[in-house]
């Protein structure tokens, strides 16, 4: 775990080697614990670690200099944060914390917190969203949209499966595809 959260943020930590050809790479020096769940940290000014770590770093170089092929640092991504694009390749994340979210597809806007969003056109601005489909949005938190196309879950735990231009617009509601249909009051069930 600790090797892969380095091959993500080498690009933050290291810029100057992360913009350098693979050839051109300065030496980097990583102090690694020998204790299993420490933090990793840069030596010294010295250049030394401190006692306890390692600068076992060799066996990472290849892998880091490979893995920053397929890494993308965004000064000024979604909601004008800083952003790590990922291309080509697997990714795993284990315990998200902050921002949290994951965007799979073309021109997703994710402003909230630890939300999902697969498509293209999507948004959330919620905490714990998931929007799957096109030009759809959760603006609330534990707002779902699964599929369709220009759908809305306007609030918590709100619903909608699919269908075009539908809008759950009350607390715990569901809409079961269709068009042009919404929610009004607590627990509504249009399916």
């Amino acid at each position: 775990m600790k090797r892969l959260l380095l091959l993500l943020i080498a690009p933050l930590l290291f810029p100057a080697a992360a913009s350098a050809g693979v050839n051109e790479a300065p030496p980097i020096v990583i102090c690694v614990s020998k204790t299993a769940n420490e933090v990793v940290r840069s030596p010294q000014n010295s250049g030394k670690c401190l006692s306890g770590a390692t600068e076992d770093f060799a066996v990472w170089k290849r892998s880091t200099a490979e893995a920053l092929e397929h890494i993308t640092f965004l000064a000024e991504g979604p909601n004008h944060e800083p952003t790590i694009e990922v291309t080509n390749v697997n990714v795993i994340i284990k315990g998200g914390t902050g921002l949290g979210n994951v965007s799979i597809g073309t021109e997703d806007e994710p402003t909230g917190s630890d939300s999902l969003l697969v498509g293209a056109h999507n948004s959330s601005s919620g905490f714990g969203d998931a929007v799957f489909g096109e030009s759809s949005k959760a603006t609330a938190s534990s707002a779902f949209v699964f599929g369709g196309n220009t759908n809305k879950a306007t609030k918590p735990e709100a619903v909608v499966l699919g269908g075009y231009a539908n809008t759950a617009a009350a607390e715990e509601s569901v809409i079961c595809g269709g068009e042009h249909r919404e929610t009004t009051t607590l627990l509504q069930n249009l399916c």
